[in-house]
């Protein structure tokens, strides 16, 4: 009998990453995740690396998440993150900012 897909690829890693993140922002931002971004100065170099400190988020992950921070959300009083045309151009044209 064939299983069922899982949900992830690598459910297990995604698993640790998510219940380390969990306690990440527990134990770093006293359980309130938008302390990652509050207060951080708007500083977009800031947000970007308080992300990267979080398991299975690397730079990417983290210059996508700052950019959809400050421009979709309006989490950030940031214009347009350096370099986010060259990180993530596809979302730049799925979200009309280009």
């Amino acid at each position: 009998m064939r299983e069922p897909p899982a949900v992830h690829p690598f459910s297990r890693t995604m698993a640790h990453a998510i219940s380390s993140a969990a306690f990440d922002v527990r134990d770093e931002y006293a359980g309130d995740a938008r302390k990652i971004w509050r207060p951080a100065n708007n500083s977009r170099a800031e947000v970007t690396e308080r992300l990267t400190k979080f398991r299975q988020i690397g730079r990417h992950k983290a210059e996508v998440a700052t950019y959809l921070l400050a421009e979709v959300f309006d989490e950030l009083d940031i214009v347009t993150p350096d370099g986010v045309e060259q990180v993530c151009p596809a979302l730049l044209t799925y979200l009309g900012a280009q």
